[in-house]
């Protein structure tokens, strides 16, 4: 996300951190309709995995999104929604299960959102 509290945009293309080099840099296009920040990710057999998340800063947009992402073939699979909708939160792969804990609904119309 980038942007001014609380109206954040996602960004349009995955960021790309190097530590080595302590650098950033803009790697591939991430698809309009999936686009999200505050999701649960977890890197599972060299795919990236990304659940839930917000599409619309702190104002409003959870999503039950659940898709993986092959930073390889920069391809990403609109998987089967998660069972629960939610942002902010942890995931972690455990035994090849996924988990998800905590996290929240954001919304700042009702003030359920963090300032």
């Amino acid at each position: 996300m980038t942007g001014q509290w609380p109206n954040e945009k996602p960004l349009n293309r995955v960021l790309v951190f190097y530590p080595d080099q302590n650098k950033f840099t803009f790697g591939d296009s991430i698809p309009i309709h999936r686009r999200r920040g505050g999701c649960g990710a977890v890197t599972y057999k060299n795919k990236i995995y990304l659940i839930g998340g917000i599409t619309n800063g702190h104002l409003k947009g959870y999503q039950p999104w659940f898709d993986v992402y092959d930073p390889k073939t920069g391809s990403w699979e609109v998987l089967e929604d998660a069972p629960y909708t939610r942002d902010h939160f942890q995931a972690v792969i455990n035994k090849d299960k996924l988990y998800t804990f905590a996290g929240r609904r954001t919304y700042k119309a009702t003030n359920q959102d963090i300032s």
